[in-house]
């Protein structure tokens, strides 16, 4: 069987195959493996994860894994204030959101609480057995959020919160798709914690 990327989905299909007694021929374009993930090395101590790096929580899979490949973990930095970039402007900030911004995080709350319970629907085995999985299929995110949610900044946010794990694929993200990444991770925790959930881990070394 032949697996295309070498990427942590490709490897770790590789492994199951493999372990399965399957013959496995995995076929990578790059000189490296790893996909997504990819970290520098500036000295034996320090290094810079370019690519995918934090761990959220109850993100368990993923913790067993290291776990069982002996690599550690560490809380991730998150005090202090964020730096966002308005008209390339350089804008410290408390939240994702500027004062000025207006009622935009209590629309992104809102809306988010209004994704979640759809989210729920969504199997994360058989997301295409959803209740309303053909009428969401043929919806885009964005005329969804359009539909549903005043305010451009939140718009934006709530956007790039949900299409961060699609590496921001060129084509158009159906809001079945964006339900189901919902479902599967945590882009809407910022938006639906009643309470901290807790710090993001890294991995110690790089990812």
């Amino acid at each position: 069987m032949a697996i295309v990327g070498a990427g942590l989905s490709g490897l770790f299909a590789a492994r199951t195959l493999d372990r399965a007694g399957v013959w496995v021929l995995v076929v990578e374009a790059q000189d490296r493996v790893g996909g997504r993930t990819l970290t520098a090395h500036l000295d034996e101590s320090t290094f810079i994860d370019d690519g995918g790096q934090w761990v959220s929580p109850n993100q368990d899979r993923i913790v067993a894994l290291a776990a069982e490949l002996g690599v550690d973990l560490f809380p991730s930095w998150g005090e202090g204030k964020m730096v966002l970039v308005r008209e390339c402007e350089r804008r410290p900030s408390d939240g994702l959101f500027l004062p000025e911004e207006g009622d935009a995080a209590d629309e992104a709350t809102r809306a988010g609480k209004n994704l979640a319970p759809m989210a729920e629907e969504v199997s994360v085995d058989a997301p295409w057995t959803a209740p309303k999985a053909s009428e969401w299929d043929a919806q885009r995110l964005h005329g969804w959020l359009r539909d549903n949610v005043a305010s451009k900044r939140a718009r934006i946010v709530l956007a790039t919160a949900i299409e961060g794990v699609f590496a921001r694929n060129a084509t158009p993200t159906s809001l079945l798709a964006a339900l189901y990444s919902a479902r599967c991770g945590d882009p809407l925790v910022p938006f639906t914690a009643a309470e901290d959930p807790g710090p993001e881990r890294r991995f110690v070394g790089g990812a």
